[in-house]
């Protein structure tokens, strides 16, 4: 379950930086070997035990990344939806043959989807930053104003941390993150009032006049 939290707290940061991605590639992969591990060990049914085997491998070549990366680089982020349903395939198959009596067999797996669903409904990164909105705004539009001057430090607004904060074509614009395997790529928000630059190419819509880069 904390795992599962800071997963979430992650995903809900308004530009998913590079702890997400950590947690995603290593931690989980590792939970993910020892959990297929324990089926293994405990399904009594040759069928059962090919599927918790098949599970415990895909754990396994998950983990650092290269593999699921290179597959969604060539096929896209359906890849992670198809392993996702593919692995739930087999745990119900696991539950058909085994049809286990204590309900811990199904913890974990309710778990992860409830994280995965959470995670991929955005809805968490929706509602922490419509709590952190206001405080964001004020501080953008002082640093606008120039009350307050453009800083290289971490500042906490909000629930958000921002690393770095400045001025360019009329945005405020504030690093949040790194993004990238090896976290050499800042990302971030900004809010335009007026709209982005037409050089500003980068930035995305987020929530009214702030964008994501």
């Amino acid at each position: 379950m904390g795992l599962a939290a800071v997963t979430i707290w992650f995903a809900s940061a308004p530009v998913t930086g590079t702890g997400a991605f950590y947690l995603l590639a290593f931690i989980w992969p590792v939970i993910a070997i020892a959990w297929a591990a324990s089926l293994v060990a405990t399904v009594q049914r040759g069928a059962s035990r090919i599927a918790a085997t098949v599970l415990a491998v895909g754990a396994v070549v998950g983990i650092g990344g290269p593999v699921p990366i290179v597959l969604m680089v060539v096929f896209g982020s359906g890849v992670a939806i198809a392993a996702l349903l593919a692995a739930v395939g087999l745990f119900g198959l696991i539950l058909v043959i085994e049809r286990p009596r204590r309900i811990v067999w199904v913890v974990a797996p309710a778990i992860v989807l409830a994280t995965v669903g959470l995670t991929f409904s955005g809805v968490p990164r929706i509602v922490r930053f419509a709590l952190a909105e206001p405080a964001l705004t004020a501080y953008a539009n002082d640093l606008l104003a120039g009350t307050i001057e453009p800083v290289r430090g971490r500042v906490r607004v909000g629930s958000v941390t921002l690393r770095r904060a400045r001025i360019r074509d009329g945005c405020a614009v504030f690093t949040t993150t790194s993004v990238g395997v090896l976290a050499d790529s800042p990302a971030g928000i900004a809010y335009c009032p007026n709209g982005p630059s037409s050089t500003q190419t980068s930035f995305e819509p987020f929530s009214g006049n702030w964008y994501r880069w």
